[in-house]
């Protein structure tokens, strides 16, 4: 035998073991599965040749009862899950009336290793299949959503449109107090992202540092670092180093703006040009320079904190107020509230 390919690893010929033929793909499955189903149908084959010998003996006897077999597809008496059934009623001849030639047609149905494995192994399939032929389905038009699949295209997107055209000319119709997008952007914020919302929506405007390299009028400048700000640390979020991919979002769903206008008080950048973020680049850099830039609510982002986002009793950690009681001697810097901020 050696390595002749008919061999199997048992020794045994393939070609003369049509059971083997059929197990064989399972062995995917594992070699260990394989043998049991395999152990299994032996064992019922084994049973239904007993009780085939019985039946033959006892359907010669003489007086047994006879009576009409319903025709092939007939499935009345049959349970629509067991699937054994029905292939027996299908697949199988009638043969053999009264109730011997039914055990007899049982009897040889359990003799067919193929009709065994096949309801044994179809479960198996359908768990093997898993979500990739879920989604081959779909995509062959088979199976999914078939309310997806009614505005997929141009003509039913139009339509849509017109719709909602029509809606805003109705003169009865009134303006919604809340925009409909706010309950999807919702559900694509993080908690730490709806306590900067919250920040921002009572402490207003909060300045951000570009951190450059510093060249004769800015020509060939090179941005060291961007976007330097306290927004998520002021707001107590709990991994506040996540604060650009926070803001970024924020800004993709159009809740927050990244302004080139520096807040009016230009004090509040000392904090922000201390920063690890700011400082691990101006001593590693002979010579730059920080840009000032600000942070602020959209707004739309302020229509959403309103109606998203309870603020009440809550004062941004203090910041809610700019109550430092400086004395100015002459004219002083210029006053924040007749600095509007541009949106």
């Amino acid at each position: 035998m050696g390595d002749d390919p008919k061999y199997d690893e048992r020794g045994q010929e393939q070609s003369g073991n049509p059971l083997g033929a059929i197990v064989d793909p399972l062995t995917k499955l594992g070699i260990d599965t394989a043998r049991d189903i395999a152990a299994a149908v032996q064992s019922t084959r084994a049973a239904a040749g007993d009780l085939l010998k019985v039946v033959n003996i006892l359907s010669r006897l003489p007086g047994r009862e006879t009576r009409p077999e319903p025709v092939a597809g007939d499935t009345e008496d049959i349970d629509d899950d067991d699937e054994n059934a029905v292939a027996a009623t299908t697949v199988l001849p009638v043969e053999n009336p009264g109730i011997f030639g039914g055990l007899k047609r049982a009897a040889e149905s359990a003799l067919n290793p193929a009709t065994v494995i096949g309801v044994a192994v179809t479960p198996v399939r359908r768990v093997m299949g898993g979500p990739g032929d879920t989604a081959k389905k779909k995509s062959d038009g088979r199976d999914g959503d078939k309310k997806t699949a009614k505005h997929n295209s141009d003509a039913d997107l139009r339509h849509r449109g017109d719709e909602l055209i029509a809606k805003s000319q109705k003169p009865t119709r009134k303006q919604a107090q809340r925009h409909p997008a706010f309950e999807q952007i919702l559900s694509e914020l993080a908690p730490d992202e709806v306590r900067m919302l919250r920040f921002l929506a009572v402490a207003g405007v909060q300045p951000s540092i570009d951190i450059r390299t510093k060249t004769m009028f800015q020509v060939g400048s090179e941005r060291l670092v961007s976007g330097v700000n306290m927004i998520a640390d002021m707001a107590g979020c709990r991994w506040p180093e996540a604060d650009q991919r926070y803001l970024e979002n924020l800004n993709r769903l159009g809740l927050v703006r990244f302004s080139s206008e520096p807040v009016a008080d230009y004090r509040r950048y000392a904090l922000l040009e201390v920063q690890p973020r700011a400082l691990e680049v101006t001593e590693s850099t002979p010579k730059t320079i920080s840009v000032y830039r600000s942070i602020y609510l959209s707004e739309f982002g302020e229509q959403f904190c309103e109606v998203c986002i309870d603020t009440e009793g809550y004062n941004a950690g203090g910041w809610a107020t700019d109550e430092r009681g400086d004395k100015f001697i002459g004219k002083g810097p210029p006053d924040p509230a007749a600095h509007k901020h541009q949106h």
